[in-house]
């Protein structure tokens, strides 16, 4: 994405992978090379927030931000494949006694390094399902008032139909959110059992969690 094509996205709508409203653009910052290197986000409460050039799409008439533990997940895939694989070769070179100890040692630090990621983010998986199960349990009770209050002629029929609409798109988002969170986990729980790095017998991170569609 380069600068001089975006010169007029001041007040575009931003929306996250889910199709939620998250605000609108009121600036962006570029990087040497003309890419996006983060944007500043009004969100509708009035609440400034900035996100990096790397988890953004563009979509015809609006931008997507790519929530950050999907981002995170599928970085740590790519390394862990990668690792796996100068895993392996570690192994036959060893066998014929042609590793280079110093190599050795910088492979099991990558390797340590990566269990470090893994936790962060199986810790931040986690508390983003339990945040999401909540809001989805609270729009989801919300609704399910103003259904009682509109059969009780509380409501009326017009403003229990708006009501009705936004806990419909909001608990699809919410849903969305929720099986890819728990694929998510899934992947890492399958992960934890098998020795860093290798991924032999894993399902794929892109089965886990399809391309942003955008």
């Amino acid at each position: 994405m380069q600068a001089e094509n975006h010169q007029d996205t001041v007040w575009t709508p931003v929306k996250d992978t889910y199709g939620r409203d998250m605000g609108e653009i009121v600036g962006i910052i570029f990087d040497l090379k003309g890419g996006i290197e983060s944007i500043g986000v009004r969100e509708s409460g009035g609440k400034f927030v900035i996100y990096s050039g790397k988890r953004l799409a563009k979509h015809k008439s609006y931008f997507v931000i790519v929530p950050e533990w999907r981002t995170e997940a599928q970085t740590l895939a790519k390394e862990m494949e990668t690792l796996a694989k100068r895993e392996r070769a570690l192994e036959e070179l060893s066998r014929s006694n042609d590793a280079d100890p110093k190599v050795f040692e910088e492979v099991l630090a990558q390797i340590a390094a990566a269990r470090v990621s893994y936790e962060r983010l199986r810790m931040k998986i986690e508390y983003r399902l339990k945040e999401v199960e909540s809001l989805y349990q609270s729009v989801s009770d919300f609704i399910g008032i103003a259904k009682v209050q509109h059969a009780s002629s509380e409501i009326d029929e017009a403003s229990y139909l708006v009501t009705a609409e936004f806990g419909r798109v909001e608990m699809e988002a919410d849903a969305r959110e929720l099986d890819e969170l728990r694929r998510t986990m899934g992947f890492l729980e399958d992960i934890e059992k098998a020795p860093l790095p290798s991924t032999a017998g894993l399902s794929p991170i892109e089965a886990v969690l399809p391309a942003t569609e955008i």
